[in-house]
Order: C-alpha cells, then sequence, then structure tokens
C-alpha cells in the first residue's frame, strides 16, 4: 500500500496506481492542475473569440512565467481557472466553468494540446499505441 502524502508528483502517483492493477490497458492520467490548464494551450483561440488581441497577449504572457501550459498553477489565486475568469472577465464576459471550459477544450483541438501539453500528449499516445 501507499499514502497519498508520500506522492511527490503526478508521474510518480499514476505509477502507484498503474501498479496496482494487472491489465497493461489501464494508463491513468493524473492531470496535474486544473483541466482548465489545458485551455491555455492556443492562445490565438482567445483573440479570436474577443476579437481582441489583448486575451492571446495575457495568455502568452502567463505561460512564459510559468514555464509552459502544464505548469500554470502558481497559487490559488493564481489557479488556472482563475485566470481564465479574470481574462474574460477584462473583456465584460462572465466565465461559466462547465459551459467555457469544454467549448474551449474542443475549439482548441487536441493537436494544440498535445503540442503544448508533454505530460497529456504521452498519455494520448500510450493509448494510441494500445494493442
Amino acid at each position: 500500500g501507499f499514502k497519498i502524502k508520500d506522492i511527490l508528483t503526478a508521474d510518480e502517483l499514476e505509477q502507484k496506481i498503474y501498479d496496482l492493477f494487472t491489465s497493461h490497458k489501464l494508463i491513468p492520467y493524473i492531470q496535474q492542475y486544473e483541466f482548465e490548464t489545458l485551455v491555455f494551450s492556443k492562445p490565438s483561440y482567445f483573440s479570436e473569440y474577443f476579437e481582441s488581441s489583448d486575451p492571446e497577449e495575457k495568455i502568452k504572457t502567463i505561460i512564459k512565467e510559468c514555464g509552459g501550459v502544464e505548469n500554470i498553477n502558481n497559487s490559488t489565486e493564481t489557479a488556472p481557472s482563475k485566470r481564465i475568469a479574470e481574462i474574460f472577465q477584462a473583456q465584460k464576459e462572465p466565465y461559466d466553468k462547465v459551459f467555457h471550459g469544454p467549448g474551449i477544450i474542443e475549439e482548441v483541438g487536441l493537436e494544440a494540446i498535445m503540442a503544448e501539453c508533454p505530460r497529456f500528449k504521452a498519455w494520448i499516445e500510450k493509448i494510441q499505441n494500445l494493442k
């Protein structure tokens, strides 16, 4: 057995989960931070959506400051969902996590997400390579 507090990384937790099962077809994936992290994968989407370059530039700055899309989560105040809500608010539009999140992910597309999110990409490729 193991205790979650003993796990240091999402990768280690995934391995522990994998080790608990006998099927190689179980491929655990732990989203390191919030689901909204993935919506940052295509900053240009936000310029198109809001018809303004301000959101795109803001998102590019966030990604650069955090060291990549999958690393966006400095604190509870700067969590991905709060950052997205702030971008929507700056454009005078309310952000609905349940409505906007999946819609943005669908529009951004799997290719863009995989290009910017190496952990997510590795998981998808493991699934694609199952035999």
